[in-house]
């Protein structure tokens, strides 16, 4: 199991039956989802390079490599203003790639910890995976960096879209228990905004009940067998929307 996995179960059961036991997840169906993946691998390459001369032009061919693979919806076929418009947003990523890569390079980090930092933490005897995106060495302090990759983002909200700063803030103070100066990073590709935000103790010890509990549903719903919707208004923009509704239904039959 990973924290990803987790948070998803944590929005929708059933895309997280959907994604782990059918392979439909936002990072392989959507346009969106295929982008911002390949530009957290590109953030990731980079800052792992960093004090490589090179390393900017290499995550820049990688990007261009990787987006050329890109499958766009069933929309554009036969509609070259269709095709335009996402080559445009493929090329408005590109830039905006860049700029953080910039933002990184400017702040000279000594050394880099992990691009990204993986981990494992043991939540009642379930093994859960997750990853910090970076954790770099600026100026004597830990720079434990999380990044976005929506338009909106309130970064101090220590729950929802800010669960996963808070989750990395936990992590980085239980897995590197040593006193150390570090910066909680709430980094926003799109927005061009790399900026602290402030975790408290009381906060980090409600993500660890927000896992624990996260973490014991999905033990439940395995056991047995249970998948429900989160059923709201995001449903009608869900990248899932169709093939959930065929499946719930069947679903439904079966039990």
């Amino acid at each position: 199991m990973t924290i990803d996995q987790a948070l998803l179960y944590s929005q929708c059961p059933m895309r997280y039956y959907m994604s782990t036991y059918l392979g439909i997840s936002n990072n392989t169906v959507t346009f969106s989802g295929q982008l911002d993946s390949i530009i957290s691998t590109c953030i990731y390459s980079y800052a792992f390079r960093e004090i490589d001369i090179n390393a900017l032009a290499v995550a820049m061919r990688r990007f261009d490599k990787l987006s050329e693979k890109i499958v766009l919806p069933t929309e554009v076929r036969g509609s070259p203003k269709k095709k335009q418009l996402y080559d445009e947003k493929i090329s408005t990523s590109r830039e905006k790639l860049r700029y953080a890569l910039g933002i990184i390079h400017d702040l000279a980090p000594e050394d880099i910890i992990g691009s990204p930092y993986q981990y494992e933490l043991n939540i009642d005897g379930t093994i859960v995976e997750g990853i910090i995106d970076i954790i770099m060495i600026v100026g004597g302090v830990h720079h434990v960096v999380t990044l976005d990759m929506h338009h909106t983002y309130p970064s101090e909200d220590y729950l929802n879209r800010g669960i996963k700063c808070t989750i990395a803030c936990n992590v980085f103070k239980k897995l590197l228990p040593e006193p150390r100066e570090y910066k909680l990073i709430h980094f926003n590709i799109y927005n061009n905004y790399y900026a602290e935000v402030q975790r408290n103790d009381s906060q980090l010890t409600s993500i660890d009940y927000e896992l624990r509990s996260i973490v014991g549903n999905i033990n439940r719903s395995i056991g047995d067998g249970q998948w429900y919707r989160a059923k709201s208004l995001l449903c009608n923009s869900c990248y899932a929307n169709s093939p959930c509704e065929d499946l719930y239904r069947r679903l439904s039959n079966y039990g």
